[in-house]
């Protein structure tokens, strides 16, 4: 069956028919100024986030690593929930140091499943770090942190 493809109030839309091409577009529209469109900011040890919606989905901008000055801004997720928990992954790791163990520094992460993986992702830091001081080149460290 032939499929009709146009931009209607410049959001794409298809269908069987010019008339249904432009529901499926004006469906489109709906769905996307639909919701909550409300921000959230979030810390840790001095960095924040802000978590937000546009047209494309939900974003976040975080620090990047290392201090430097700049933000990234990292999307686009289907819900406010997924960027948020990326963002509060993103902080967790900028705000960890070695001396937080395999801990999530001030409780960042709360899901059970975001801990442990953190959990994990630490404890491969730390084991890497150990590996470094030893001496041990880099491709070493990654290759007995990870096991191999």
């Amino acid at each position: 069956m032939k499929q009709i493809s146009l931009t209607y109030c410049g959001m794409h839309g298809e269908g069987p028919t010019v008339k249904e091409a432009k529901q499926d577009a004006t469906r489109k529209i709906s769905n996307v100024l639909s919701g909550e469109w409300y921000p959230t900011t979030i810390s840790c040890r001095g960095n924040y986030s802000m978590i937000f919606r546009t047209p494309m989905g939900w974003f976040y901008s975080a620090p990047r690593a290392f201090g430097e000055n700049t933000d990234c801004t990292c999307g686009s997720f289907e819900t406010k929930r997924e960027a948020e928990g990326s963002a509060r992954w993103h902080l967790a790791q900028n705000a960890w140091t070695i001396t937080d163990g395999p801990s999530v520094p001030e409780n960042i992460i709360t899901d059970t499943n975001g801990v442990r993986d953190f959990t994990t992702w630490a404890k491969w830091q730390i084991r890497y770090a150990e590996l470094k001081a030893e001496g041990k080149s880099d491709e070493e460290c990654r290759n007995m942190a990870s096991g191999f």
